[in-house]
Formats: structure tokens, sequence, C-alpha cells
């Protein structure tokens, strides 16, 4: 007779094969593959700002900080626009006046073209020199960056749904957890929609505006004219070269003020987008101006040819206009007749105004 196989064990032994039995159950669980999580699509990551850049006026300053001597530079405060400029006295106990410089479009408050030799030697000459520094024009191709922050979406994730084997006919686990895990989880960055792109215009017209170039340009000039007021000069120039010419001419057509004797022009040319020329805005300016400009050049012969018949149709009492000669193969020699040629006016000038 054939007997069940659990009855060929002794009792001994069959009781522990069944106490046994829940344990292996326990191992058997405990290293089964758990069932994969449920991977949701990652929220996208804020990137920090990246760092403001300098505009090029904010570098070149630095760059000019760095080598020169510290006694030459001085801050003067343009509004909420401080600036360097430079600064140098008279090498004479009775300086015969102040000069203030105004560079080009692009150049710095040592140009070597024009304001470097003249900031550097008139002192030597009995004139005392400041040199200011303009600001980058509307088109100067680089400028500051403002600090925003900005949201950018992660590129290259997979989205990973959840496994179909998860969930069961009766029970949607899968759906159910990915709703919760997106209800918890907090919004980062939301989709880019007409609505938001109003409200972002919106917060962009509630900031304070900027001051445009003419501003910041006439904020720097009123901010050298009272440093200029401090030093008490016998006699106060404004000396332009290239655009700062045009700068210096609209400053004293608009604001007029009456510590400024004397206007000196160095190649004189307009800016891009200005609406008035130089040509109109001469006549307008009733006190001793001298116009250098280079003869050879053609451009600026015909401009200097214009500026001359707006001055003689409106009867400017003391405007004069001196031709210069290029020497392009010594830029010395070319800086240094600038020079005495200035000097040359602002004394013949002073000798006149003391009769």
């Amino acid at each position: 007779m054939l007997r069940h196989p659990a009855a060929l064990l002794s009792p001994l032994t069959l009781a522990v094969l069944l106490h046994g039995l829940p344990a292996l159950a326990e191992d058997n669980a405990a290293t089964a593959p758990e069932a994969a999580p449920l991977s949701v699509e990652p929220a996208p990551r804020s990137v920090p700002p990246r760092p403001m850049l300098d505009s090029r006026s904010e570098a070149q300053q630095q760059a000019l900080q760095r080598q020169l001597p510290a006694r030459q530079q001085l801050t003067l405060d343009g509004g909420a626009d401080p600036f360097l400029s430079l600064w140098l006295p008279a090498n004479q106990a009775q300086p015969a006046g102040l000069v203030i410089l105004l560079p080009g479009e692009g150049e710095t408050a040592d140009w070597p073209t024009a304001i470097g030799p003249l900031r550097r030697q008139l002192p030597d000459l009995g004139w005392s020199t400041l040199s200011l520094t303009l600001p980058d024009g509307p088109n100067a191709g680089v400028k500051a960056r403002k600090g925003k922050p900005v949201t950018v979406m992660l590129e290259g994730v997979e989205k990973v749904e959840a496994p179909e084997a998860l969930e069961t006919e009766g029970e949607p686990a899968a759906e159910t957890a990915r709703a919760e895990q997106e209800a918890s989880t907090p919004t980062v960055a939301a989709e880019f929609t007409p609505d938001t792109a109003s409200a972002s215009a919106a917060l962009d017209d509630l900031a304070p505006a900027e001051p445009d170039h003419a501003q910041r340009v006439q904020a720097r000039l009123r901010a050298a004219l009272e440093f200029a007021r401090q030093q008490q000069p016998r006699t106060l120039v404004l000396l332009g070269h290239g655009t700062g010419a045009y700068w210096a001419a609209r400053f004293l057509q608009e604001q007029q003020p009456g510590e400024v004797a004397q206007l000196v022009i160095v190649s004189p040319r307009e800016p891009g987008d200005a609406k008035t020329g130089l040509d109109e805005l001469l006549p307008q300016l009733r006190l001793a101006t001298a116009d250098f400009y280079y003869r050879d050049q053609a451009h600026q012969s015909t401009a200097a040819r214009e500026r001359l018949n707006a001055g003689k149709r409106q009867q400017h009492p003391a405007y004069m206009q001196v031709g210069l000669q290029s020497l392009p193969s010594d830029a010395r020699a070319e800086q240094e007749q600038l020079v005495r040629r200035v000097r040359g006016w602002l004394e013949l000038d002073a000798r006149s105004a003391q009769r």
C-alpha cells in the first residue's frame, strides 16, 4: 500500500519543515525585485543669472585706473552715474585757466589722439585740464547686461511613463500616484503664453526708465562744471574732439552756462542719430569758438566749409577756423602741431578778452 510522502517523514522533521516555511517566504519577498518606482517628468530648473558685463566705457575706465597714478584720477557724480575723470592742475602759480576735455565716441579720457596729448601738455603751458569719460552711445555695441533670472527647460531629459503592468483593471494605481505627485510638486516655471507676455510687459512698464544718452552726457558735464567752479579759474574752456565737440556745443546751446568763455572743437562730427548738425548749433553760440580741422581730409574739409558758411550767415561774432595738416607718417609730430595751435589760440583769445 502506498503512503503519502509526508507520512515517511518523522514527526520531528516535519515540524522543522513546517516551522521554516514562513521564514522562507519572507526571504523570497525580500529578494524579489521591487516594482519600478513611478517616474514623473522633472520640473524645470531655474538657472542663476549670468554676471553683468561691463560696458565698453566701464572697461576702459578700469584700464585707466590700473595704468594712471591715483593722484590724477577723480570720480565725479553725474546724478546716479559716477564716472572717472582725469585731473591735472596747471604747473604754475597763477594758471591761465581750465580746459574741460570731451573725448569722442569710443574714446577714453586719455585717448592718444588729441585728448591725451592736450591733457598732459597743457598743464606745462599754464592750463589745468579735466578730461571726462562720456557714456557709451546708443549704438556702441556692448552694453551692460541686466541681471535678470533666467528660467530654462532642461533638454535631453526623457519622460519615463509608469509601466502599464502596475495598473490593474480595478485599481489605476499608476494614474493615482502620478496625479498625487504632480499636485505636490511646486511649479517652477510656467509655460510662456500671451497672458504671461502681457504681464511681463506690464512689469517692465512699471520699472523706472533709464536716462537717455543725452541726459547722461549733460549730467556729466554739469558735474564737471561744478568741480571747475570750485577751482575758480580765470578762464573756463570746453574742448571737444570728434563727437565730443557735438556734445559740448549742444550743452552750451541748451544749458547756456555763463562760466564757459570759450569753445574749442577738434575734428568735429555729429553722432549718427543727431537731429541737429554742428552747422546749426555753432552759429547760435555767441562765445569765442575755434574750429580745428584737417584740411587735407575731404570729409572734414567739406563739413568745415558748411560750418563756416553757416557762421557767416548768422554773423557769428567770434568764430574762427584753423586748418591743420595731417602727418600720417609721424603721429607724434601731428599731435605736437595740434597742441601748439590750440595753445596759440587760447593765449590769443585770452589777450583779446583782457583788452
